[in-house]
């Protein structure tokens, strides 16, 4: 279980780079770590120690299930893993030339 206690941190380095563990998160609800942690854990209020607590039993629970961690891994390679990212990075650059090949083909002047 990892647990990733925050107020107001923006989208940290060192939960994105947890991800690729497969492990149940728990994180309280600051700054992007809910966006991160939603689907792949428990998100509770910051300042909460007893939901904090309840989460990480809960967690604690789940990561003894393989059929959760396994579940919990693929989620995180299907939103983060680099095949989505090679997919919207080509996905980008087709919109930008098809953009740009409209605006040369179609002056304003």
């Amino acid at each position: 279980v990892i647990v990733w206690t925050s107020e107001s941190v923006g989208l940290s380095n060192v939960l994105l780079g947890l991800l690729a563990c497969a492990a149940v998160r728990v994180a309280t609800d600051g700054g992007d770590s809910a966006v991160v942690v939603s689907s792949f854990g428990y998100v509770v209020p910051p300042r909460d120690p007893d939901a904090l607590a309840a989460a990480m039993v809960a967690g604690a629970q789940d990561a003894r299930d393989p059929d959760v961690v396994w579940a919990i891994r693929s989620g995180v390679v299907a939103r983060f893993g680099e095949g989505r990212m090679i997919d919207e990075t080509i996905e980008i650059i087709r919109t930008h030339r098809r953009d740009e090949c409209r605006r040369w083909a179609s002056p304003t002047e």
